[in-house]
C-alpha cells in the first residue's frame, strides 16, 4: 500500500482561504490596485499567492524537495540573474517570485488538502464561473453574437472577460478547468462551455485544448476496444475540421479565422503593425542570436519597446520555450524542454489517470502557442503535480522494499 504524505490537518480558516484563493484564481478580473493611467494593475489572486503560502503553515520538510520541476526553477532563477542586472529590468524579479511561490503553493495545497478536497473546491468555484459566464453572455449578447461576423475578433474589444489575458486565455483556462473536473458530472458542462466559448471567441488554441480534453475523456471512459475508439476519435476530429473548412467558404468570419492561419505564418517583412506568431518567433530568434544569455524575465519585450523602439501590442512571444530562451538564455530554454517533456511522458505513462496530469498537459501543450511561462495558472498545478508524483514514487519505493 502507498503511504500518503498528506497531513490533512487544516482549520475552517484554511478551508475558507482555499476557497477564496481558487475563486480569485479562476475569476481573475478582480483587481486590488490600478494606476491612474491604467497601465499598471495588481490582480487579487497575485496578492493571495504569497499570503496563502504563509497562512497555510506548511511543513518545510515535506514541501521543499528536489525534483525535475524544482531543478528547472533553480536553473531559471540562476540564469535569469545575468539579464536582470545587465539590462536593468528589475520587474523580472517579480516574475520569478510569483512563479516560484505559485509552484510552492501548489505543493502545499496537495500536501495539506489532497486531490479530492482540492477538486471539490474547484468544482464549487466552477459553478460560480459558469453562472458569471451566463450572466455576462446574456448581458452582452449582441457582442457575443456579433463576434461571429466581425473579423479578427474586433467585436470583443468591449467584452467583459472573467479571466485575464483576453479571449484565448479565457477559452484555454476553461479547457483546463474541464480537465480538472473530467471525472465529475459538472466537467461535461464546463467542457461544453469551453467549446462554445472557444468558437465564439474565435480561439483556435481553446478549441484545440477542448477537443483534446474531449478525446481524453472518451479514451478514459472506453478503455476497451482500442481500435474502434481510435477510428471513432479520428473520424470525429476529421469531421470537425471538415465542417469548419466548408463553413469557412460561406464567408462567415469566425470559421475563416479557424482555417485561415496565413497571418500567423507571416514573417516580419510581410506585416505592418500586427504581429503573428511566426513574426514574434523570428524576432525572438534574432534576440537569442544577439544575446544567448538572455535579457531577464520579461526583459526582452521591455528591451524591444524601450530600447529598440519597436511597437507591438504583445507582452510575450507566444511560446514558453522560446520565452525562456530569450529571457533567461538558451540554457533555460533547453532545461524547460527537458522538464516539460518529462512531465508529458510521465502523464502518458500513467495513462492520464489523474485530472492534474491532464490539466498540466493542457497548459504545456497550449504553451507552444501562448502563455508567458511565468503563469500562476500553470505553476500552481505543476506544484500539485510535483507533490503528487513524489508521493507516487515514494509509495512505489516502499512497496519494493
Amino acid at each position: 500500500m502507498m503511504e500518503r504524505i498528506n497531513i490533512n490537518k487544516y482549520s475552517n480558516f484554511d478551508g475558507i482561504l482555499l476557497h477564496l484563493f481558487f475563486l480569485l484564481f479562476f475569476i481573475q478580473f478582480i483587481k486590488v490596485y490600478t494606476s491612474s493611467d491604467g497601465s499598471v494593475y495588481i490582480r487579487a489572486y497575485y496578492v493571495l499567492i504569497p499570503v496563502a503560502l504563509l497562512l497555510f503553515r506548511f511543513n518545510k520538510k515535506d514541501s521543499l524537495f528536489l525534483d525535475i520541476p524544482s531543478l528547472f526553477l533553480i536553473v531559471l532563477s540562476l540564469s535569469s540573474t545575468y539579464g536582470i542586472f545587465v539590462y536593468g529590468y528589475k520587474a523580472g524579479l517579480a516574475y520569478l517570485f510569483f512563479t516560484v511561490t505559485s509552484f510552492l503553493l501548489g505543493r502545499v495545497i496537495y500536501i495539506k488538502f489532497g486531490i479530492k478536497r482540492t477538486l471539490d473546491v474547484i468544482e464549487r468555484v466552477s459553478k460560480v464561473f459558469i453562472t458569471l459566464s451566463l450572466i455576462r453572455d446574456f448581458y452582452t449578447l449582441p457582442i457575443f453574437i456579433g463576434s461571429i461576423f466581425d473579423p479578427r475578433r474586433s467585436a470583443m474589444e468591449d467584452y467583459y472577460f472573467i479571466t485575464a489575458g483576453g479571449p484565448n486565455i479565457e477559452a484555454t483556462i476553461l479547457s483546463i478547468m474541464s480537465a480538472l473536473l473530467i471525472n465529475r458530472p459538472i466537467g461535461s458542462v464546463v467542457l461544453f462551455l469551453s467549446i462554445i466559448t472557444s468558437i465564439a471567441f474565435q480561439s483556435r488554441t481553446g478549441l484545440s485544448c477542448s477537443i483534446l480534453v474531449l478525446t481524453i475523456r472518451f479514451l478514459i471512459n472506453n478503455r476497451e476496444n482500442g481500435f474502434i475508439k481510435g477510428v471513432f476519435m479520428a473520424s470525429f476530429v476529421v469531421g470537425i475540421v471538415s465542417i469548419f473548412t466548408v463553413l469557412s467558404g460561406a464567408n462567415i468570419v469566425i470559421f475563416e479565422r479557424f482555417i485561415g492561419i496565413q497571418q500567423e505564418l507571416q514573417g516580419t517583412d510581410q506585416i505592418s503593425t500586427s504581429f503573428g506568431r511566426a513574426a514574434l518567433w523570428e524576432i525572438a530568434s534574432s534576440l537569442i542570436a544577439q544575446n544567448p544569455l538572455g535579457y531577464g524575465p520579461g526583459g526582452a519585450i521591455h528591451y524591444l519597446k524601450s530600447d529598440i523602439g519597436l511597437y507591438f501590442d504583445e507582452n510575450n512571444f507566444h511560446n514558453i520555450a522560446i520565452q525562456f530562451s530569450v529571457d533567461s538564455g538558451i540554457i533555460s530554454g533547453i532545461a524547460y524542454a527537458i522538464f516539460s517533456l518529462s512531465i508529458i511522458v510521465n502523464s502518458i505513462r500513467r495513462r492520464m489517470s489523474n485530472p492534474i496530469d491532464i490539466a498540466v498537459l493542457i497548459y504545456l501543450l497550449s504553451g507552444l502557442v501562448q502563455w508567458t511561462g511565468y503563469d500562476p495558472m500553470g505553476w500552481v498545478f505543476i506544484g500539485i503535480y510535483s507533490a503528487m508524483s513524489r508521493e507516487f514514487r515514494t509509495g512505489i519505493e516502499r512497496e519494493r522494499q
